[in-house]
């Protein structure tokens, strides 16, 4: 935990603004830095596929899955991480109420953007269905056993 009025030298080296996530490289000389975690999150994804050639997003064949999979991945930077955030600091009744709609709200339009890659990539076969199962374990939603780990998974974890 960093204290938002002292950031530490080490964290504003690797991240200008002393947000987190930051990430250092020592494995170049001068070590390097990279921060938000969109941008983290493709460096990963980029040495993953090059080094082990596996991948958080569907396969590279389907680019229109994997637009679906960023487009879930902007909502929960954009809309639903800071939502959370948002109700964990409301201190007053009425704006714990407010965050936790918009906490909803984001989450809501999360399951939809599912439905929506499961619809569209697959066919669909309904809630809990045929469809949903395949979807989920091809990365198009939220890990389900006997799945893999997908770029969603990573965003939402934190």
């Amino acid at each position: 935990e960093v204290d938002p009025y002292k950031k530490p030298h080490d964290l504003l080296e690797v991240s200008p603004k002393g947000l987190v996530p930051g990430l250092k490289l020592h494995n170049y000389n001068p070590p390097r830095a990279l921060n938000e975690s969109t941008v983290i999150m493709d460096y990963l994804e980029d040495l993953a596929a090059t080094k082990t050639g596996r991948s958080l997003l569907p396969s590279p064949s389907d680019p229109y899955a994997r637009a679906l999979i960023r487009l879930q991945s902007d909502h929960i930077n954009r809309d639903l991480v800071p939502s959370f955030y948002r109700l964990l600091q409301a201190r007053s009744p009425s704006a714990q109420l407010e965050a936790g709609n918009e906490l909803h709200t984001a989450i809501s339009t999360l399951i939809s953007l599912f439905e929506r890659a499961e619809r569209e990539v697959l066919g669909g076969a309904g809630f809990l269905g045929k469809g949903e199962e395949r979807a989920m374990k091809r990365g198009l939603g939220l890990w389900v056993e006997g799945g893999e780990m997908g770029w969603t998974d990573v965003m939402a974890g934190p």
